[in-house]
């Protein structure tokens, strides 16, 4: 349900430290199934913060949540999604992820103001990474609870028409340079407000080397 309408689910995530290893693989193995269910993110629990190896704790549960292999695999469809709050953005932010399913895109790159468009690409759990990029400080916050979102924090006087130039050092830095050339990159331009100087609404492909 969440999924359907864009809202990041926060679990809890509780390890009994003082019980049987059994038991916290068991627990382990719950999270590894609402990560596949389509959770975004988990809240430690008090038990947990307290630990005596609270630090490795949160470094193990790291781990497993960034596993590539408990990741959760969509096949969401148009009649799937609610489209009633945002009609237009929500149908170009479905379209880049029908784009991410059908094409070999290597990243999407997502500039936002209020963080609503990750977001909502970020509840459909496209396989490849979302790369967004805010000027305000609270989207930014934001963008650290979203599931497979990279959210930077640009300068103030960021114009929109450095989205490519920006979006492709990002890259760079994200993938460590292995990227060819001609991978295929989506840039995605949904704003909910209007007339916002050198914003469209819509979504770009690109081949790496033409950005």
């Amino acid at each position: 349900m969440c999924n359907k309408y864009g809202i990041p689910l926060i679990m809890t995530a509780g390890l009994d430290t003082t019980g049987s290893q059994a038991s916290v693989k068991r627990t382990i193995g719950n999270i590894v199934e609402e990560i596949k269910a389509g959770a975004d993110a988990f809240l430690l629990t008090r038990e947990t913060a307290l630990a005596d190896d609270a630090i490795d704790i949160v470094t193990m549960l790291y781990e497993v949540i960034n596993d590539s292999k408990n990741k959760t695999s969509t096949d969401y469809m148009l009649h799937d999604l609610d489209f009633t709050t945002h009609p237009i953005t929500d149908y170009i932010i479905y379209s880049a992820y029908r784009a991410s399913k059908e094409l070999p895109i290597k990243a999407i790159i997502c500039p936002t103001e209020s963080g609503y468009t990750p977001a909502r690409l970020s509840s459909l759990k496209p396989e490849v990474p979302i790369i967004a990029f805010t000027k305000n400080d609270d989207a930014y916050r934001y963008l650290n609870l979203l599931r497979g979102v990279k959210g930077y924090k640009i300068s103030s006087t960021f114009e929109y028409d450095n989205i490519k130039q920006i979006g492709k050092e990002i890259i760079r830095i994200l993938f460590k340079g292995n990227i060819s050339l001609d991978d295929k990159v989506l840039i995605v331009h949904s704003s909910l407000q209007q007339n916002v100087p050198h914003m469209i609404n819509g979504i770009e492909l690109y081949k790496f080397k033409d950005i």
